[in-house]
């Protein structure tokens, strides 16, 4: 299994923790908000996400989210999945153009990893 890069750039990082690029399908949503906003991340720490968005969340807003870390083994059914599921607090929102599209930074409150098919659920500190 290939690992995803690390973030790097030509000026400085100004995050303390190093940033991997991954594109995954995140939903979001207010709590007790019955239908999320579906997303796709651009990078995750262990201290958050940057994910693209065409809804406007505003700054320091908490929200609950899920992200589904597809399963490294070809074939396997959606059951191995991993699931985090977490809250997150928009610590940035940044227009990505005229569509009404934008990035969402958010710091984790907390969260939980999932996997399926053994159904148990571990907290992970960064």
């Amino acid at each position: 299994m290939l690992l995803p890069e690390a973030v790097t750039g030509v000026e400085p990082d100004r995050r303390r923790r190093p940033r991997l690029r991954l594109a995954y399908p995140i939903r979001l949503h207010h709590p007790g908000e019955e239908v999320p906003v579906e997303a796709k991340t651009e990078d995750l720490s262990c201290e958050g996400f940057l994910c693209i968005s065409e809804r406007l969340f505003p700054l320091h807003e908490t929200l609950e989210c899920e992200l589904v870390i597809p399963s490294d083994e070809p074939g396997q059914p959606v059951e191995h999945d991993i699931v985090l599921c977490f809250r997150a607090e928009v610590v940035r929102v940044v227009p990505q153009g005229p569509e009404g599209v934008f990035g969402v930074a958010c710091r984790f409150a907390d969260y939980t990893i999932t996997q399926q098919f053994v159904a148990q659920s571990v907290m992970v500190e960064c």
